[in-house]
């Protein structure tokens, strides 16, 4: 907001000469301009000071408590006379009272003068507390030399403005300094703040103690390096500037709260240390004045209600009546000025925006994605023509909604054309209207009946720019470029593009909102519990804008935690991340004691399913401590990784491993064979095509998206083609892939991992020449796999891992392994197996191949161990508690168990 400081030039800013009172600028010395006053504080900070004004109070009060304590005994006396009268049989008449003689007559005068006294007092009270200016649209003043350019009118004293609360704290916090020996700081302000009803309140949203933030704070005040005059000011002026941007009537506790915690040092760390930073206050005062305009917009509501007239009236008495425009359309001044709406936060500078162009005498059109806030805007528009809070070419006005839809329904094109044209004539010999057309997207080209089509758009137009009506549109980005740019209404509207809000604004955004779901759940959401939200669905949720995909879900997590903690509690983060990783299929809440240890011992529970390969085990194991214990690069995936080696030798067992033993289960993988992927065309495959329905998705995005939180396989990558490999490139480095229809899906909760023989023969060779691994590492990345992959292709990977070719000790541990499995599945029906050590050194020769690694052992145990096991089980020689006994490759006997 525009402001100015002012400091007098001939007192320099000190309000005193040598001799007298500075008479150039009144004593003021400095201050700031703001919204077309000299805004200054005078207030002596003295023991005198506030021994004046507490006896002042106390004098008033006592009288106030006399003179209430007669008038309630003339009300009572009033009524004990009514009912003696009518006991004995005679008609009380009041006005009889003040005529009577002796003691009664001036009894009740004494009585009805108490009345007028107190009412008297009540008014003066009022005037004596000034009310802070409304912000204005006018110019600022411009920068003054002398105090004296502002006449009394446009001077405002800020300890005026203080409300009886605030001046309280301040006497309160004065006896304390008083007490401690001490000159009144801002740490004494804050240790009285903290026991305030509001500022405790706003303490509970942030989960803050206020006794503990009380105790840090009076030790303080023991140590207390007091803070000068200017420091004091300071506060009183940023809790000045902070109330007037929030168009309050006064100062009240909370501002001065923010005040302290911004300008003092002290407090600042104070709040600091109970986790309360700078941007977290202003969120929740932003939340406390949304809550308080709430209940003056319903107190407004209900008192206004019982006057409410019942037909409807223009607002302006020179309007005519507009009964088409009535039938085809919502008075949305109307709605606002019966408190109708939500506050809208964080569009005030849109608004603003719309005001200056209808001020130029132009419309305006709000092109944003849905959700982002476009019905906000019009909302916040319609409570300021309802306050008045507006320029003076705007005052009276009423903003209406026009419905194209109800107009062309059941019309023909002619009828629909006439309707529009006679709401157009009502608006534009009314004169105190503004038109708003939500989606006018939808006003071009609109097909009407039977008889043909009607473009609303040309007569709109056309009523625009004869007759300077003015209006409001909305439509989307892809909207406007599609339809109302090739149009005349590109030209007669000025474009306001109107983005998503920041996180910081859609948190304040949700608390406006959340009043309501607290009412109907009985849970109440604490500060941190929507920051997290926010986070979280800006996030995870890619398919809607901010602030509608975090509203969306609101009521559905006030009833989740409601379930599972029951009424009448405090929301946590762990309510929010036990919560959305139900929804999401996202691990988000804390690391408990049985997922630390997995996480502690991952590298074993992959080594029951995978041989050696050490290196490439390790590389995925601490990838996913980083990412669960969050030390990662938030915005690209877990980790990038290539498993480079011969086939046969575990690459592709290694990815299913991970995703069985810490994702949950096998199928948490998505498994791409890129042999599919070696023509351009199949690129749609992956990402989807611009046309077609539901089968033109991506296999790839829509795997992700319902299910971000797995392992992506690119198996045998060197096969796909060159610009199916670029998709990834994106992918890998920014965490997300935007598919043919412009949806962004999230792969930051993706481990990618891709596999590729490339360079298997070289592998193969330097292995049997004994050469050390990172020599073979070396001379792949320098020569062998360029031969395959670009450059950056490479470079983006966190790891590329060389698995070595399998020895006859690993064959012979996987063969254990194999038939492991085996056992654990025949143990399902209660049946065992036993194996010697020759018999799997016998499989393990039969199904090794150097060429073809580890992968001929799979059918080898299917041929001879699964597959007469199946022959035994079907023949009916297998029951209960029976042992298979595996003699040889392919010969088994029954070892039958003792009948119970």
């Amino acid at each position: 907001m525009p402001r100015l400081a002012f400091s007098c030039q001939h007192c320099q800013g000190t309000g005193r000469l040598p001799d007298e009172t500075c008479q150039s600028c009144f004593g003021i010395g400095h201050g700031i301009i703001l919204g077309g006053y000299l805004v200054y504080w005078q207030k002596n900070l003295t023991k005198e000071e506030f021994f004046l004004d507490h006896f002042s109070l106390v004098v008033r009060l006592t009288i106030r408590l006399v003179a209430f304590l007669l008038a309630l005994s003339g009300i009572l006396y009033a009524v004990f006379k009514a009912l003696l009268d009518i006991s004995v049989g005679r008609t009380f008449v009041f006005f009889n009272l003040p005529l009577e003689d002796g003691a009664e007559s001036l009894f009740f005068w004494v009585s009805i003068m108490a009345i007028f006294y107190i009412y008297s007092g009540l008014e003066r009270d009022l005037a004596n507390l000034k009310r802070i200016p409304s912000r204005v649209y006018e110019d600022e003043v411009r920068p003054q030399s002398e105090a004296a350019s502002f006449d009394s009118r446009h001077r405002l004293n800020i300890a005026d403005t203080l409300a009886p609360d605030v001046r309280s704290v301040l006497a309160d916090a004065f006896v304390l300094a008083e007490k401690l020996q001490q000159p009144l700081g801002a740490i004494h302000l804050l240790f009285v703040l903290l026991r305030h009803a509001s500022v405790r309140t706003v303490l509970a949203r942030l989960g803050v103690n206020p006794a503990e933030l009380g105790g840090k704070a009076g030790r303080l005040t023991a140590l207390n390096s007091p803070a000068g005059p200017n420091d004091l000011e300071t506060i009183f002026f940023q809790a000045y500037v902070r109330a007037y941007g929030d168009r309050q009537k006064n100062i009240d506790p909370v501002d001065l709260f923010a005040a302290v915690g911004t300008v003092d040092p002290r407090s600042r760390e104070v709040l600091y240390d109970a986790g309360v930073d700078e941007q977290k206050i202003d969120n929740v005062l932003a939340w406390h004045l949304s809550v308080k305009r709430q209940y003056e917009q319903w107190r407004h509501w209900r008192i206004g209600s019982r006057h409410r007239p019942r037909n409807r009236l223009d607002r302006a008495m020179t309007a005519i009546a507009t009964p088409t425009l009535d039938y085809y359309s919502q008075d949305i001044t109307e709605l606002a000025q019966w408190g109708m709406f939500l506050p809208t936060v964080s569009r005030g500078e849109m608004v603003d925006r719309v005001v200056r162009i209808f001020q130029g005498g132009r419309s305006a059109v709000l092109v944003g994605y849905p959700g982002v806030g476009k019905r906000g805007v019009i909302e916040e528009l319609a409570e300021r023509l309802a306050a008045d809070d507006v320029p003076a070419i705007l005052k009276d006005k009423r903003l209406v909604s026009v419905s194209i839809a109800k107009i062309v329904s059941g019309a023909t094109p002619a009828d629909a054309e006439a309707r529009l044209l006679k709401l157009l004539d009502e608006v534009a010999y009314s004169g105190n209207i503004v038109l708003v057309i939500e989606e006018i997207q939808g006003a071009v080209g609109i097909t009407s009946g039977q008889a043909g089509s009607v473009d609303m758009a040309a007569v709109l137009a056309k009523t625009l720019r004869q007759r300077r009506t003015l209006c409001l549109a909305t439509t989307t980005p892809d909207d406007y470029k599609r339809v109302i740019e090739r149009t005349v209404l590109s030209s007669l509207f000025e474009r306001l593009n109107l983005d998503e809000p920041s996180i910081n604004e859609t948190i304040q955004i949700v608390e406006s909102r959340v009043g309501r779901i607290e009412a109907k759940h009985r849970v109440y959401f604490s500060y941190d519990a929507i920051a997290r939200l926010v986070e979280l669905s800006a996030k995870y949720i890619h398919d809607r804008f901010l602030p509608q995909k975090s509203l969306s879900i609101l009521d559905e997590l006030a009833l989740f935690t409601k379930e599972h903690r029951g009424q009448d509690i405090i929301m946590t983060v762990n309510d929010v991340d036990l919560f959305m990783s139900q929804k999401l299929g996202v691990p988000l809440s804390r690391v408990n004691k049985n997922e630390a240890e997995l996480l502690l011992h991952l590298e074993d529970r992959l080594h029951e399913r995978i041989v050696d390969q050490e290196t490439a085990v390790t590389a995925v194991a601490e990838a996913l401590r980083r990412a669960r214990a969050e030390v990662r690069d938030q915005k690209r995936p877990i980790a990038n990784l290539m498993f480079l080696g011969p086939t046969g030798v575990g690459k592709t067992e290694l990815a299913k491993a991970v995703a069985a033993v810490y994702f949950g289960e096998q199928n948490k993988m998505v498994r791409l064979d890129m042999t599919e992927y070696q023509e351009l065309a199949s690129l749609s495959r992956l990402i989807g095509s611009a046309e077609g329905g539901s089968a033109a998705r991506g296999i790839l995005t829509e795997a992700v998206r319902s299910n971000p939180f797995a392992l992506v396989l690119l198996d045998e990558i060197e096969k796909a083609h060159v610009d199916v490999i670029n998709v990834f490139l994106q992918v890998m480095d920014d965490g997300r892939l935007t598919d043919s229809r412009g949806q962004t899906t999230d792969f930051t909760n993706v481990i990618l991992i891709a596999t590729s023989n490339a360079g298997t023969s070289f592998i193969q060779e330097a292995v049997r020449s004994h050469m050390p691994m990172p020599e073979i590492e070396r001379q792949l990345m320098e020569s062998e796999l360029k031969h395959h992959f670009q450059p950056e292709f490479l470079n983006r990977f966190d790891n590329i891992i060389v698995f070595r070719p399998l020895t006859t000790e690993h064959v012979l541990d996987i063969t254990r392994l194999m038939l492991r499995k085996v056992g654990e599945r025949l143990a399902e029906q209660g049946v065992t197996i036993s194996v010697s050590d020759e018999v799997i050194k016998e499989l393990a020769t039969l199904g090794f191949d150097p060429l073809f690694g580890a992968r001929p052992l799979r059918r080898v145990i299917q041929e001879k161990v699964d597959s007469p096991i199946a022959r035994l089980i079907l023949e009916g020689r297998l029951e209960r508690r029976d042992q298979i006994i595996l003699e040889s490759a392919g010969k088994l006997t029954v070892k039958k168990a003792e009948r119970l």
